[in-house]
């Protein structure tokens, strides 16, 4: 696969590049359609599946709960904090 480096390239450059069609077989889209599709039949049970497969870690839930937010929360550095919840 081909690399470029962003502030290398002129507009005109990238401009070509967003137009090219990298998938023209329709490989990416076809697997990314099957996904969907999974994840709409099968929910939950696809997601978790799906994190495994992709991410390599099985999820007991897809949410975390409130007290876990508050407990994570409670480990973050004041200056991270207010930097987090100003982007909020």
């Amino acid at each position: 696969m081909k690399q470029y480096n962003y502030k290398d390239l002129s507009k005109a450059d990238i401009d070509q590049l967003i137009l090219r069609n990298p998938d023209t077989k329709n490989e990416i889209r076809s697997k990314v359609e099957e996904i969907i599709d999974k994840v709409k039949k099968n929910g939950d049970v696809a997601l978790k599946s799906f994190a495994q497969k992709f991410d390599g870690v099985v999820l007991e839930n897809l949410f975390i709960e409130q007290e876990e937010i508050n407990r994570l929360a409670d480990k973050i550095e004041p200056f991270c904090s207010t930097c987090v919840f100003t982007l909020l």
